[in-house]
């Protein structure tokens, strides 16, 4: 009779896998404001152009 703990572990591991998804995303939306490597350079001088005006 191991099912219905079984099944509580596979709906506990989907909500888990739900909440990590949808902290990636967030992650990603705020991460994806700032550019890495090759665009970082020309981003901070976008910054730094943006911040003289």
């Amino acid at each position: 009779n191991s099912s219905p703990i079984y099944f509580c572990l596979v709906l506990l591991n989907l909500r888990v896998y739900q909440l990590i998804s949808f902290i990636t995303q967030l992650e990603d939306k705020i991460i994806g404001y700032i550019p890495r490597n090759r665009t970082q350079v020309e981003w901070q001088h976008c910054c730094r152009s943006e911040t003289r005006r």
